[in-house]
């Protein structure tokens, strides 16, 4: 039933139980820094429209004795605001007043200086003000802690926290929270797991926030069985804390369970949120489930956040995969603003579901209204040509990307023109490609020529290729495989059965 049907009937009756279709995957990372990116937008908006620094940093000095509490204040009000909005300019004009007014020395704003910087993403000069703090504090380490984690440094905000200890400086528990979130942007569940004993030991186990960090982190680290211990032994649980229960079984291919407790949450009054959506539409994924995703739409509807570009973009998505372009067109056309992300998902729902020209067609669309693609566009585009067998038009966005955007190739870019040429029967071409690349030591890119062998049947480059393929990963499965399949397509079955043979001795 298409969603257009869907959705008044949703009004009417509760969510109906349908059966699962096709798999789709969609990263709640990659939401979640869309969903930011989105805030800090509107952030920076706000500071264009209400704040001039300059006007501020000049009424301050006026009004003001320089080494004032209420300038202190005024500066720091400044830092804040700049972190948000990502303003880095403006945030080093504030930082050079700072050192002009020799407040450079003054905890208090280095630690908000250490938040600035963080937030707009330059943590060497977040490490510099921390570095030249005559006296850091638990604050002054806990923000740059959260500054790296925010910034994927999860090595570096765990030396950090081990190193305020030698110092003498005991944690918090939002020190300990920042921790955990390094943990597990790390995949650190041995660190994490250190981590949670001495939680349990200080006594922060049972704080909603804390047991969430917890779940958010075994999550991340692929123990599901971990994550719902701590889940259920919390006796208060929020928004946060069901989200991350939901995420965590999600992303470990639980999908079943994140979708009961996506209702059960619900049922005891606990509304979700856009993070939430996005979990349950990652666990419709998991299970090839089209109706579902349809029924947590209705619920989004209901919501009100269908509107938010992060969510419409995650709904066009989720439809393009599961292969419903009726109701990935519907979304998409009813998004009343479009970014590059946006347009990439519909793209990729063209491209992936056998409708090239219709891909090629949206991104010339998208360009006419002034969007630059990025990599991932590209990566849509490549793969829409290489399944329509159009290697010429392959080669020319492949050249486009850098001659005419600046963007350098990744190894997934050569992975799909090494698809498309090995498609076309160009296998000669594919590998001499991967000889004059600088992605020649990735296995990866010897298994999409492998592949192409076994599908042409040329047995003596698939040897070649399944060898460097080895050599660069030896404990990989599908040189093995690949290499038995094409002996057995070609009756050499005594050379199948000893590639199998070789491959479970090995593993």
């Amino acid at each position: 039933m298409p969603i257009m049907r869907m959705l008044s009937i949703s009004r009417s009756r509760p969510r109906t139980n349908k059966r699962h279709s096709l798999l789709l995957q969609q990263s709640l990372h990659q939401q979640q820094r869309h969903l930011k990116q989105e805030r800090s937008a509107a952030a920076h908006r706000d500071l264009d429209l209400d704040l001039d620094v300059d006007e501020v940093l000049s009424k301050s000095i006026t009004s003001s004795s320089s080494s004032s509490s209420s300038s202190v204040a005024t500066l720091a009000f400044l830092l804040k605001r700049c972190g948000q909005a990502q303003s880095l300019a403006d945030g080093r004009l504030v930082h050079a007043h700072i050192k002009r007014y020799k407040h450079d020395r003054n905890t208090f704003l280095g630690n908000w200086l250490i938040f600035m910087y963080g937030e707009c993403g330059s943590m060497e000069e977040a490490r510099a003000v921390f570095d030249k703090l005559p006296n850091p504090n638990l604050h002054s380490s806990t923000i740059l802690m959260k500054a790296y984690v925010k910034n994927d440094l999860g090595k570096e905000a765990l030396e950090c926290f081990y190193q305020m200890q030698v110092c003498g400086i005991q944690p918090n528990r939002v020190t300990f929270i920042a921790a955990v979130d390094a943990c597990a942007s790390t995949a650190n569940i041995e660190k994490g797991q250190e981590l949670h004993a001495v939680i349990r030991e200080r006594g922060y186990e049972g704080e909603i926030v804390v047991a969430t960090a917890l779940v958010n982190m075994y999550g991340k680290c692929g123990s599901l069985e971990e994550a719902r211990a701590v889940f259920n032994t919390m006796p208060h649980r929020n928004v946060v804390s069901w989200t991350a229960m939901i995420d965590a079984c999600a992303r470990n291919g639980h999908g079943k369970e994140a979708l009961e407790l996506f209702y059960e949450m619900q049922a005891e009054g606990i509304k979700p949120n856009q993070i939430t959506f996005l979990c349950a539409l990652d666990a419709c994924s998991s299970l090839a489930a089209l109706e579902k995703a349809r029924e947590v739409h209705a619920s989004i509807v209901k919501s009100g956040c269908q509107q938010t570009p992060v969510i419409a973009t995650a709904l066009v998505n989720v439809y393009g995969k599961c292969g419903s372009l009726e109701d990935a067109r519907f979304v998409f056309a009813q998004m009343t603003s479009r970014d590059v992300v946006s347009w990439n998902s519909m793209i990729a729902a063209f491209a992936q579901n056998g409708h090239g020209k219709e891909a090629l067609g949206l991104f010339h669309r998208m360009r006419s209204d002034s969007i630059e693609p990025n990599h991932v566009t590209f990566l849509n585009i490549l793969t829409a040509c290489s399944h329509m067998g159009r290697v010429d038009d392959g080669k020319h966005y492949f050249a486009s990307m850098s001659r005419d955007y600046g963007i350098t190739p990744k190894v997934e870019h050569y992975l799909c023109l090494i698809d498309m040429l090995g498609r076309a029967g160009s296998l000669d071409a594919a590998e001499d490609l991967i000889n004059s690349i600088p992605f020649k030591n990735e296995a990866s890119v010897w298994l999409c020529l492998l592949s192409a062998c076994t599908r042409h049947g040329d047995i003596e480059r698939g040897i070649r290729a399944a060898n460097h393929a080895l050599e660069l990963d030896p404990k990989r499965a599908a040189p093995y495989l690949l290499l038995s399949n094409m002996y057995a397509s070609s009756g050499r079955q005594d050379d199948a059965k000893k590639h199998r043979k070789v491959w479970k001795n090995n593993n």
